[in-house]
């Protein structure tokens, strides 16, 4: 029985990383439950028989604290601000707690070492993949302003989503020994993704994109010159692609050329209200509530800044700020060992994705894609420990 339910729980975490993608799609139009809440729940049930002889609190311990603090200092902040809170509900986000709880199990059951980060990489890949596949046949696509949605997911994320699979399955054929059949088949898979990009008209995605590929092919182990022509070649294609994407999606080349003649990326007016809300409220913040209410005061847009960073020092001030920050910093020292150690930059890749795109993403802290990855690099970049008893 134990068995049986050891191979649950281990499908049960690729089923889940499989509806990671379709954050937002709800197939049995209960509302808020979407496909990737149910797979959740059903993960985190799948614990309770191994949670005991499972869960490593000396392994997530460094990660998890600057979190938990975090969130005390949250509810701290918004106890303090209470006028803007009506109900005891608003001084946490209960949202918040369920993804790092979750981001914790997922490491924890990487770092045990019956599940291997390439495969759940994989799945991720292949869930995009499905993505893709649901365009072609038309299943759960819209689109808004010329920009693709997928059973509702923002565009912007779709874009990200896509580029990180692109760049997974980039750095299987750079650095993986495998034979020209699979590097054939990898080449081929690449190009759903770029079309994904190009529908989702996401500049921050195509950003992504770039500079991904830049960080990949100057950190490769390999000779000058050959470094060298294989930046040639990925300034080519970055070009080549940036002309195309001109040519062939007006809604695209609006936003591109908008940004590049007038400097506004569309989030200007929210990020100056965000730096006069947070000169205003340097130490305690506004408290979790208070986001949108001064939001709306200083920008007249009843909306959070799109940028997690300055919500989180405009919500809790500069001291939940530093514990966030220790909570990054310590993501980034272990896979910059990993790096060291394995001479893989795909997981630095990953994390410079997370942070570029949490930078000018509305609602990010609460999606849950961000908090999936920081799982992976964590429970990935450790080297796995056989804590299992079957």
């Amino acid at each position: 029985m134990r068995t049986f339910l050891r191979k649950l729980h281990i499908f049960l975490l690729y089923l889940l990383v499989f509806s990671v993608t379709f954050e937002n799609w709800d197939p049995m139009s209960f509302g808020s439950l979407s496909i990737t809440k149910i797979t959740s729940v059903f993960y985190i049930l799948s614990w309770v028989p191994f949670f005991r002889s499972d869960f490593s609190w000396s392994f997530i311990k460094p990660f998890l604290i600057p979190l938990i603090l975090f969130t005390l200092w949250a509810v701290f902040t918004t106890t303090v601000n209470s006028y803007f809170a009506d109900s005891i509900s608003d001084i946490y986000d209960s949202r918040l707690l369920q993804l790092i709880i979750l981001m914790a199990l997922i490491a924890v059951h990487l770092y045990g070492g019956q599940v291997k980060a390439e495969y759940v990489l994989l799945t991720f890949v292949a869930s995009v993949l499905l993505m893709y596949i649901l365009y072609l046949a038309g299943t759960g696509v819209s689109f808004v302003n010329g920009r693709i949605l997928i059973f509702g997911e923002n565009p912007n994320l779709i874009g990200v989503k896509a580029v990180i699979a692109f760049l997974i399955v980039l750095s299987f054929l750079l650095n993986e020994p495998l034979n020209w059949k699979l590097k054939t088949m990898g080449a081929l898979l690449l190009l759903p993704f770029l079309n994904l990009v190009i529908l989702s008209a996401s500049r921050g995605a195509l950003l992504s994109l770039f500079l991904g590929i830049l960080l990949m092919v100057f950190t490769m182990d390999i000779g000058f010159w050959k470094k060298f022509l294989l930046g040639i070649l990925g300034l080519f294609f970055s070009i080549s692609f940036f002309n195309f994407i001109l040519e062939t999606n007006p809604y695209f080349k609006k936003r591109l050329l908008t940004t590049i003649e007038t400097g506004d990326i569309g989030r200007n007016d929210l990020w100056v209200a965000a730096v006069r809300i947070i000169y205003e409220n340097l130490y305690l913040g506004v408290g979790l509530p208070g986001d949108k209410a001064m939001m709306f005061k200083y920008s007249g847009r009843f909306i959070d800044p799109h940028n997690v960073f300055l919500w989180i020092l405009m919500t809790t001030g500069i001291i939940g700020f530093l514990f966030f920050m220790i909570f990054l910093a310590r993501v980034g020292f272990s896979i910059f060992q990993y790096f060291r150690e394995t001479g893989r930059i795909v997981f630095i890749i990953v994390f410079f994705i997370i942070l570029l795109n949490m930078a000018k993403a509305g609602g990010g802290i609460t999606k849950i894609i961000f908090w999936f990855l920081f799982a992976i690099l964590i429970g990935a970049s450790h080297k796995p420990q056989q804590t299992y008893k079957t």
